[in-house]
């Protein structure tokens, strides 16, 4: 077993494209030699008019309270953080840096999931 491996990509049950409770995680982060965890709950932003059901100002406030309660009971030796995964956040720059100066995250992902109307020229070569 090799010590002091971080992972800093992480979703629970509070992303919507994970089913693992906090508590599951730490654990089993423990008995792999994982010594920090981020959790980055995915946070989606859309173009205008469409918006999400789910990602709204009260799934952060969510996420921050269940990250809190997993903070102060955590019953292992790693170390958690408070992360966000935000996807698209040049389509409402405002919103996320809004979003930003609210609440304390220590670490920020920055990521596409989806490419609408988007021409991609591309190869894929295989690496031997």
């Amino acid at each position: 077993m090799i010590g002091n491996i971080p992972d800093y990509h992480i979703h629970s049950s509070v992303s919507p494209d994970s089913t693992e409770s906090y508590i599951n995680i730490l654990k089993v982060a423990e008995q792999k030699g994982i010594s920090d965890l981020m959790f980055t709950e995915h946070f989606e932003f859309f173009s205008a008019p469409y918006s999400s059901p789910i990602f709204q100002k009260k799934y952060l406030d969510n996420y921050y309270t269940q990250y809190c309660l997993c903070k102060q009971s955590n019953p292992t030796s790693v170390h958690v953080g408070f992360g966000i995964e935000f996807g698209q956040p040049n389509l409402q720059p405002e919103t996320a840096k809004n979003f930003l100066k609210k609440y304390p995250f220590d670490y920020v992902i920055g990521s596409c999931h989806t490419l609408v109307s988007a021409k991609c020229n591309f190869k894929m070569n295989r690496i031997s």
